[in-house]
Order: structure tokens, then sequence, then C-alpha cells
């Protein structure tokens, strides 16, 4: 009986999962799943722009080896558009570089800052950056 239990537990759970907010639409308006999708929209947003910045045809000065994201933070939200901030290291292509105007850079090069973005949902499919500040 428990094995039952247990079978039928997992399998409500992958419905759940796959399906998500089409089975159960006060889930689409909670504030804890628009929170997810948010952090997930925003976390998507920060890697376009570092990504942005590691090719060949990026200047020198503003060319990055390597990035982390170490915090990711919600600031405020409402239906047409929504603010957060990211705390990141990047690794620059050379010491002299944009990423290190102020010589934050540690010994192993990598160069700490926090960005904060503001993020325009008036079209659902494509979210897009309306303003991006650094702290640098």
């Amino acid at each position: 009986m428990l094995y039952i239990l247990i079978l039928a537990q997992a399998a409500l759970l992958g419905l759940v999962l796959f399906f998500g907010d089409s089975i159960f639409p006060a889930l689409e308006k909670s504030g804890w799943s628009r929170e997810i999708r948010l952090r997930e929209t925003a976390d998507r947003l920060v890697h376009e722009y570092f990504d942005g910045f590691k090719g060949r045809d990026v200047p020198c000065e503003r060319r990055i080896t390597g990035y982390v994201v170490e915090k990711l933070e919600i600031l405020d939200q409402d239906d047409l558009e929504f603010a957060f901030s990211v705390e990141f290291s990047v690794k620059p292509l050379n010491r002299e570089s944009y990423w290190n105007r102020k010589d934050k850079a540690t010994t192993d090069s990598w160069v700490a800052g926090k960005l904060f973005f503001v993020v325009d949902l008036s079209s659902p499919d494509r979210p897009e950056v309306i303003s991006v500040v650094s702290s640098l």
C-alpha cells in the first residue's frame, strides 16, 4: 500500500513539473511563481550580457575571459518591468581594461563589481533590458 502511495505521489509531482501553470492556473498568479520566473529571466539576461564580452569581436580593453555570478537579487517589480542587481567577478583579458578602472583587480586579476538592470516586460515572449548601471 505504501508503495502505491509513493508511486501516486511521484506521478502527481511529475505532472505538476511537466505541465506546471497550465494545470494549476492559481500557481501562475502566485508571488512565488512570479519570483521564480523573474529570477530565471534575470539569470538568462545576466549570462547573455557577460557572454557578449567574451567574443573575439569585442575590443581587447572590454573583453573578458571568464565571469562568476555571485549574487542575484530582485529589487523591484510590477506588471511592465522589474529591476534587479547582480554581484559578480570578471577576469579581464588584461589588467588595463574597462573592467579595472578603479584598480580593483586582485593578484589573480579577477575584478569584483555590481550591476543594476532594469528590464521591460511588455513583450512577454522577449524581455528587453532597458538600462544597465555599473558600480565599477
